[in-house]
């Protein structure tokens, strides 16, 4: 993905014991119980270690809307066992489980700016009380293999399965009946029956060695993931339109015949090679991977079922030089490929996201100076970006390409050892940069 992607790391064990709890309630009625406890399970002068670790959190009551819980709770086991100093082996689980109402959708006068009648009060609930609810739970397990060897190799294997049930009913806002001022939200009805499961798989070996006076890190793995999701949706409009200043709930709107009712199935397949190679105060960054992916829907609605199989090069180039001062400038260039899976309105299949990105920064870490600086110009275009279908809201097309570019400002300093400051500031302009509707040109991308 241009620009990077979040790195989600999971709480694992540690050789140190941890104790922690944490309780509170907010002004809305909502309260939580969390917990993180970790322990040696297994020390000398038995075989190996074994280190365990529990992270969970309970929560529920009420929220900021009328008529909406949010209840929750997430449980989070963990256990590494290192039966010498090269060898680790890490299994993780999760289960955590979420019900609450559906989002309510206001419009934009009377939310983000006043309408005749003013603001929207922010309790307001749009949906039907007693019929409205969002329900999501979700199941992981996996482990992480890393094993050193004497000559400078090391290799690693991830693997992954999760699974995932979000079931919707809401009656969701479509703008006002009439003009605002007659501050009755018109609505539709939409249901969503949907479960998911991921498989990925990734094994890497890593290896260090020098070739004279150039010092190589590489990385070669190939890695497998199947997704596969079933995917129910359905809506009925217009449902029972609502005063928002005199909300009468009880409207019952029969649902229609699903718009989608088909499962979806990608495999990927991915091979990458990178190395990171020093020389002096010079360090460069080649790295290449190359995607195949075999995307299949099964439609269970009178459209024929689909196939599509697609195949992508992509590569990244870095290189930063310490100049000294504690100064380092860089450029890096990359390419990005994200297949996407779902289909237009007519079924086609989505053409898979790609992306380029250039960037030209320095680091700067000063003598006497607790902390660093950075500095950078990018240029980041994705291709085939979603956004929403503006004949069928309920579906999405792509733009031809949307261009985020622009500066970013930061610092990091380290005030105290227990006290640190971070501060960024950016500027950068986000636009339609292609599209064969030449009337989005240099508009805003949205949804």
């Amino acid at each position: 993905s241009p620009g990077g992607i979040v790195n989600a790391v999971s709480k694992l064990p540690t050789a140190e014991p941890i104790r922690y709890i944490e309780t509170g309630v907010n002004s809305f009625g909502n309260g939580y119980v969390s917990f993180d406890v970790g322990e040696r399970l297994l020390i000398p002068p038995a075989s190996g270690t074994l280190d365990g670790r529990v992270v969970g959190v309970v929560k529920g009551g009420g929220t900021q809307v009328d008529f909406t819980q949010d209840n929750s709770y997430y449980l989070a086991p963990s256990f590494t066992y290192r039966p010498d100093a090269n060898t680790r082996f890490t299994v993780m689980a999760l289960a955590s489980k979420d019900r609450t109402n559906g989002n309510n959708w206001l419009p934009y006068e009377g939310s983000v700016i006043s309408a005749p009648f003013g603001k929207i009060p922010t309790k307001l609930f749009t949906s039907e009380p007693g019929q409205d609810h969002f329900m999501r739970g979700q199941t992981m397990v996996g482990y992480q293999f890393e094993h050193d060897f004497s000559n400078g190799m090391t290799f690693r294997q991830n693997a992954r399965y999760a699974h995932v049930d979000v079931n919707i009913n809401s009656y969701i806002g479509a703008g006002y009946v009439g003009p605002p001022a007659s501050a009755t939200l018109q609505r539709y009805r939409f249901v969503a029956n949907d479960s998911a499961d991921l498989g990925t798989i990734d094994n890497q070996l890593e290896g260090r060695f020098n070739t004279g006076a150039i010092s190589h890190k590489v990385l070669a793995g190939v890695d497998y993931k199947k997704y596969r999701l079933d995917d129910y949706q359905a809506s009925a409009f217009p449902a029972g339109p609502l005063n928002i200043f005199n909300p009468v709930y009880g409207s019952v709107t029969p649902m229609g015949a699903p718009y989608l009712n088909r499962i979806l199935d990608q495999q990927q397949i991915g091979v990458y090679l990178q190395d990171q190679m020093k020389l002096d105060r010079f360090t460069l960054v080649l790295s290449g991977r190359n995607d195949w992916v075999d995307t299949q829907q099964f439609n269970r609605l009178a459209v024929p079922n689909t196939s599509r199989d697609v195949s992508k090069a992509t590569g990244r180039a870095g290189l930063i030089y310490d100049v000294g001062l504690g100064l380092s400038p860089y450029v890096s260039y990359a390419t990005g490929f994200n297949p996407v899976i779902g289909t237009t309105a007519t079924g086609e299949f989505f053409t898979p996201e790609e992306a380029k990105q250039v960037e030209v920064g320095a680091k700067w870490e000063p003598a006497g100076f607790n902390g660093y600086l950075t500095a950078a110009w990018f240029d980041l275009r994705k291709t085939n970006a979603l956004t929403i279908d503006p004949t069928n809201i309920f579906f999405q097309v792509q733009n031809g390409e949307v261009t985020s570019r622009g500066v970013e400002l930061s610092v990091t300093t380290n005030l105290t050892p227990d006290f640190k400051m971070v501060g960024s500031v950016s500027s950068y302009d986000l636009f339609i940069s292609k599209d064969p509707n030449a009337a989005l040109l240099g508009k805003r991308p949205v949804a």
